[in-house]
C-alpha cells in the first residue's frame, strides 16, 4: 500500500514539476539550496538570497514500489534518477517523466543537470506510532506548530505526524532515553544565525533515536550532537541548507552512535565527526569519539565535505569509525576525508563501498580523499595529533572531473601513517598512481 501524507493549507506548492503516484496527486513542496559556493565564517550578515535558489520535494510512505509521473514545467533535454545505483529508468516524452521506485529510500531526480531538481522521500510505513494520550508523548499532528525552543526530557518521546511542521529548535540536556520521530517537519527557517539554534541539539545525553523526520533550513548546523552516546539516527532527511556553515549531522566528543538510511543535502559538510574543547556549554575533557557507523545514506554536498572526520579533532582518540556503502551524489570540495587539527589520534577508520559523482564545480580542484594535518585558528592548543591506520575500500567515482587523492602531513610526530588504498576505480578502471610530492609544512 502506498499513502501521501495530508498536507496542511498553508504549504507553499512548487511551480516546476507536478507528480502523481499510482494516479494519485502528489504535493510538491519548493525547498531553498544554495546556488553557488561562497561561504565564510559567519560575521554577523548573512548571504543574500539572490546566491540562492529553489529546488522541489515530494515525500511519501509505502512498502511496494511505487510507480511515478512527473509533469515538468520546463523543456526536458535529459534526465535521470541518481543514486545511479538504485538502477532506475526513466521514460521520458516531452516534459513527462515515468519511473518506477521498486524499494524505499531517497532519491533526486535531475532534469537537464542539477539544478532544479526534484528530492523524492520514499519512506517505509510506520509501525511504531506513539499514543498521543500518553503523558511522555510530545505529540503533533498535521499543522503548523510554533514551539520556538522545545526542550524535550528523559523519557519522552517528541512525535510528528505527516503533514506536521514544527517551527523552531529542539533541545535535550543530560537526558536519556529520548525518541524524536514520525514524518513531520521541524523547520527552523525563520529562525535567525545569531541565536546559533540548531534543527536538533543534543548535550551529554544518551540512548537517544531520532527518526524519519524532515530537519528543514537550520541557521547553522541541522543535527548537532556533544557528549553522551549510544544514539540511533535513521531515515532522517536534511534539506533547505543555505546559510553559511549550514552543516547536516555533526557528532562531537560521542560514542557508540548508528547514522543510517539518512539523506543529507547541506550547503557545508554533510556527515562530520568531530572532537572539540566545548559544545553547548559542556566541557568535552578530550572525550573519545568511537564506535561510529554511518550507512547506506544519501549525500549532496553543495560547498565544503561530504563525508568527514574534523576538521576540529579534540580528543584523546578519534577510531573504530566506519562509513559504509553510502552514494555521494555531487560535491565540491572533498567526498571522503580527514582533516585533523586538534590533538587527537586519528585511527582505526575505515571508508568503504562509497559511490561518488560528479563534482559540482572543476574550478575548485575537487579530490576523492583526502587525509590533511594542520592547525586551525579556532582550536586552542599547540600540540597537533597523528592520522593512522584509515583504509580506503572500493571507493567507485563516476564523473569527467579529475578527482585525486591527497594525504599532508604537518610535522615529524604529526604524520600520516597506514593508509590503504584498495579497489579504487574511477568510470569503472583502475586510477593511474603519481609520485608522491613533499609539501611543507
Amino acid at each position: 500500500m502506498l499513502k501521501a501524507y495530508q498536507v496542511a493549507p498553508f504549504e507553499p506548492v512548487s511551480t516546476d514539476y507536478s507528480v502523481s503516484l499510482a494516479g494519485e496527486s502528489l504535493h510538491v513542496y519548493p525547498v531553498r539550496f544554495s546556488a553557488m559556493a561562497t561561504n565564510q565564517i559567519f560575521r554577523g550578515k548573512q548571504r543574500g538570497i539572490d546566491e540562492t535558489e529553489l529546488a522541489s520535494y515530494v515525500h511519501f510512505e509505502g512498502d511496494e514500489a511505487a510507480s511515478l509521473t512527473v509533469d515538468v514545467n520546463f523543456d526536458v533535454f535529459c534526465a535521470s534518477v541518481v543514486p545511479a545505483s538504485a538502477g532506475v529508468k526513466v521514460l521520458r516524452n516531452g516534459r513527462r517523466l515515468q519511473f518506477t521506485l521498486e524499494k524505499c529510500g531517497s532519491y533526486v531526480l535531475e532534469v537537464n543537470g542539477v539544478h532544479k531538481p526534484l528530492h523524492i522521500f520514499f519512506d517505509p510505513p510506520e509501525t511504531q506510532v506513539p499514543d498521543q494520550d500518553d503523558p511522555n508523548v510530545l505529540y503533533y499532528g498535521p499543522g503548523l506548530h510554533n514551539v520556538g525552543l522545545l526542550r524535550v526530557q528523559s523519557g519522552q518521546t517528541l512525535y510528528l505526524a505527516g503533514g506536521a511542521r514544527l517551527m523552531g529548535g529542539v533541545i535535550a540536556e543530560h537526558a536519556d532515553g529520548i525518541r524524536i520521530m514520525g514524518r513531520g517537519v521541524i523547520d527552523t527557517s525563520l529562525v535567525p544565525r545569531q541565536s546559533a539554534i540548531n534543527s536538533i541539539l543534543l548535550v551529554d545525553c544518551r540512548d537517544v533515536t531520532v527518526e524519519g523526520v524532515i530537519l528543514h533550513d537550520a541557521p547553522c548546523f541541522s543535527l548537532k550532537i556533544g557528549g553522551g552516546g549510544n544514539h540511533r539516527i535513521d531515515g532522517v532527511k536534511v534539506i533547505g541548507q543555505w546559510r553559511y556553515n549550514a552543516d547536516g549531522i555533526d557528532l562531537y566528543n560521542t560514542h557508540d552512535v548508528r547514522i543510517t538510511n539518512c539523506f543529507v543535502r547541506t550547503f557545508d559538510d554533510c556527515i562530520v565527526l568531530k572532537g572539540g574543547h566545548e559544545v553547548g556549554g559542556m566541557k568535552t575533557n578530550n572525550s573519545n569519539v568511537e564506535d561510529i557507523l554511518v550507512e547506506r545514506c544519501v549525500l549532496w554536498n553543495d560547498w565544503g565535505r561530504a563525508l568527514e572526520i574534523g576538521a576540529e579533532t579534540c580528543a584523546d582518540e578519534m577510531h573504530r569509525i566506519t562509513f559504509r556503502n553510502c552514494d555521494v551524489l555531487h560535491f565540491l570540495f572533498m567526498a571522503c576525508d580527514v582533516q585533523a587539527c586538534g590533538d587527537a589520534l586519528v585511527h582505526d577508520v575505515l571508508f568503504e563501498d562509497i559511490r561518488v559523482g560528479e563534482p559540482l564545480d572543476p574550478q575548485c580542484e575537487p579530490r576523492l580523499c583526502e587525509i590533511f594535518i594542520r592547525p586551525m585558528c579556532w582550536i586552542k592548543g599547540d600540540k597537533m595529533g597523528r592520522v593512522e591506520g584509515i583504509t580506503f575500500r572500493r571507493i567507485a567515482y563516476t564523473g569527467r572531473t579529475m578527482v585525486p587523492c591527497r594525504m599532508i602531513g604537518y610535522q615529524a610526530d604529526s604524520d600520516v601513517r597506514d593508509v590503504r588504498f584498495e579497489e579504487i576505480t574511477i568510470n569503472g578502471g583502475k586510477p593511474s598512481a603519481q609520485k608522491a610530492t613533499p609539501c611543507a609544512a
